[in-house]
């Protein structure tokens, strides 16, 4: 009798609590893989609404000091619309400034050097200067761009867009 009540009192595991602690830390491990994939996703959503915003705020102050520091404007003529701006710099060296798409890529010609405004991890598209000047008085340029976020991958991480704009006076010399 002793020998069969020291069986009934070793420790150990019966098959119905190991499948419940099992089923315990597989739930546990899949919240925790669930929570994760969820926090990278939007740490990749993250990074590409901020280098949408980043390369768009850049482009727009780059554009805005250059017409504002601007003697006058070649071109589009006043009234006109196009998808690319021409600026006389007070610097001759630098005279013509020109602004325009290059392989998805907004670009600056400097008296012929060609520099890029935005990197490759984003697309410029709809670029629009329109002049509001008017004859004899305030010289004006509006500008508007898109810029969406390179990606070949279908995730919706990947996926962002902004339209950037902006009116800029040339200063009076």
């Amino acid at each position: 009798m002793m020998i069969n009540n020291l069986y009934k009192k070793s420790k150990g595991f019966t098959l119905i609590e190991l499948i419940l602690y099992i089923s315990l830390f597989v739930f546990i491990f899949a919240a925790l893989f669930a929570s994760l994939n969820i926090f990278y996703s939007n740490k990749i959503k993250n990074r590409t609404i901020l280098e949408v915003e980043q390369q768009g705020q850049i482009v727009s102050l780059l554009l805005g000091q250059e017409i504002r520091n601007a003697q006058s404007i070649i071109s589009p003529l006043i009234g006109a619309t196009d998808n690319s701006l021409s600026l006389e710099h007070l610097n001759s060296l630098k005279s013509p400034i020109n602004f325009y798409i290059l392989d998805n890529k907004l670009v600056v010609s400097e008296n012929g050097d060609l520099f890029d405004l935005t990197n490759s991890k984003v697309l410029v598209e709809n670029l629009v200067f329109e002049n509001n000047s008017t004859i004899g008085g305030t010289q004006s340029i509006y500008f508007s761009f898109d810029i969406s976020y390179n990606s070949s991958s279908n995730k919706k991480e990947y996926e962002y867009s902004k339209n950037f704009f902006a009116t800029v006076n040339l200063l009076k010399k």
